[in-house]
């Protein structure tokens, strides 16, 4: 029997008629002759069926998502550990010291206020060929501008919508809550800013593609919270600090409203700061009485360096009394300063196939391995300085398995590895002791060809999947 309601025919019809009615959506590529204030939309790359996925593994991971908030939360709270463990690389970039520097400007008048995050932390699982486990082992944790929560959700209820009543049966069949629980807490930042609050600002880059997956969570503000929503590109809220109307008497004020949430979709990359105009204005708004999400710190708790610095028993165990739920999830991060044992570098150098070196950029497509790897490693590192720019990581080895794939309306069947993200939800007035929100808030999950080196949705390489916990 067919794990499909409709048959070969009619599948790939049905798929893309639900995705494009049901907002699974990215804007199409912009040609020369595009109108950019025209719409023109193509349904996401997605799987026709959800994949297979070891509870335990998912548990695991789900568990962990709340006890890195207070992780990230601690280290940003922390400028002895983020200021020094960041020294070298904001030395040797520009961008991430640039972003060190906002903190420690504005440390001392927002040490007390609030902090609020939708992070994801991406999982791969590792097969462990000898033992036949399949371990979750962190690709890598997104503290800023984590993308496809609302995309997430309606990618399960599309496999629903496809799916033979018999294949429901196959396994338990999680939907991601995203799309409900990530509006759900911007309501209550928008509710603990208190009445002087009057509208939630997205900062976004300009023609974005993935816009439905941020234009969900705006209609969702407002059609169960009321809540209105404005977008500006970080070089619109340049202008308006360049002409004194961006912070006025601590509050960020946008078109005579002021603003209690600022959600950061850019800002991520050097490409979003063209001048100094834009950079002063991401002062301001750290600078301001909202909301940020993230803030400054959080922003930097995801650098890689971090990541590589967190990956140590030690320095998690200042920050989490519950350390070894996560530190079990780390694969082998290193940093490349003439301090480290240099034989790991050899062994990378002689077996390119076991490591990748990450760049401090977010984004995707920023990996570097084999032979390129080799040769930063041989020669373009021989500079200490130049070594704070990476961390070498451990591959982590992936079983494939089949999956049914369709891309531009054209259905492929594919030799597959997943990746799993996990929401992480956080909202800390500032005051108690404790959160006011800390919880696992839904998941991602993408499904890419096994032969492909990097990975996204939106870069035209991954699909959107869904799971079907065994």
């Amino acid at each position: 029997m067919s794990q499909y309601r409709f048959d070969e025919d009619n599948i790939s019809y049905e798929a893309q008629t639900y995705a494009t009615c049901n907002g699974l959506v990215m804007r199409s590529k912009p040609t020369p002759e595009s109108d950019p204030k025209c719409v023109t939309v193509e349904h996401v790359a997605f799987t026709l069926h959800p994949h297979s996925y070891p509870r335990k593994a998912y548990e695991d991971v789900v568990e962990a998502s709340p006890l890195l908030n207070s992780v990230v939360d601690g280290m940003s709270r922390d400028p002895s550990f983020l200021v020094e463990s960041l020294k070298g690389t904001a030395q040797a970039d520009d961008f991430t010291g640039k972003l060190l520097d906002i903190y420690k400007r504005t440390f001392e008048s927002n040490k007390n206020k609030y902090a609020m995050a939708v992070h994801r932390s991406d999982y791969m699982l590792h097969h462990d060929t000898e033992k036949n486990e399949h371990i979750p082992q962190q690709v890598e944790l997104n503290t800023i501008s984590s993308a496809f929560l609302s995309l997430s959700t309606l990618t399960h209820d599309l496999h629903q919508y496809l799916s033979s009543p018999s294949e429901k049966k196959s396994g338990e069949w999680i939907r991601s809550t995203s799309k409900d629980t990530v509006p759900k807490l911007f309501a209550k930042a928008h509710e603990v800013f208190g009445e002087k609050g009057q509208v939630i600002l997205f900062v976004v880059q300009a023609n974005e593609r993935n816009y439905a997956d941020q234009k969900h969570l705006q209609h969702a503000l407002w059609e169960k919270y009321q809540i209105p929503v404005v977008r500006k590109t970080l070089s619109e809220l340049s202008k308006l600090s360049d002409q004194k109307k961006l912070l006025c008497d601590g509050n960020i004020v946008i078109e005579g409203r002021v603003v209690s949430v600022v959600y950061f979709r850019a800002g991520y990359t050097p490409d979003d700061y063209p001048t100094q105009s834009e950079w002063n204005a991401r002062y301001e708004v750290e600078a301001s009485s909202a909301i940020k999400c993230p803030n400054i710190g959080h922003h930097l708790v995801g650098a890689k360096k971090i990541q590589q610095v967190m990956a140590d028993q030690k320095v998690l165990s200042k920050f989490s009394n519950q350390h070894e739920k996560i530190f079990k999830l780390f694969t082998g991060l290193y940093g490349l300063e003439s301090t480290l044992d240099q034989s790991t570098i050899q062994h990378a150098i002689q077996h390119p196939e076991l490591y990748v070196l990450k760049p401090q950029r977010e984004g995707g497509g920023n990996l570097i391995h084999g032979q390129r790897m080799q040769a930063l490693l041989k020669e373009e590192l021989d500079k200490d300085l130049a070594r704070d720019k990476y961390i070498l990581m451990k591959r982590i080895k992936p079983q494939s398995f089949q999956s049914r794939i369709m891309r531009s309306g054209v259905t492929k069947d594919v030799e597959c590895v997943a990746e799993l993200g996990t929401f992480g939800l956080y909202l800390h007035n500032g005051v108690d002791q404790e959160a006011v929100v800390n919880e696992c808030g839904g998941y991602l999950l993408r499904t890419k060809a096994a032969h492909d080196e990097d990975g996204g949705v939106a870069s035209g390489i991954a699909s959107m999947d869904s799971l079907c916990l065994i």
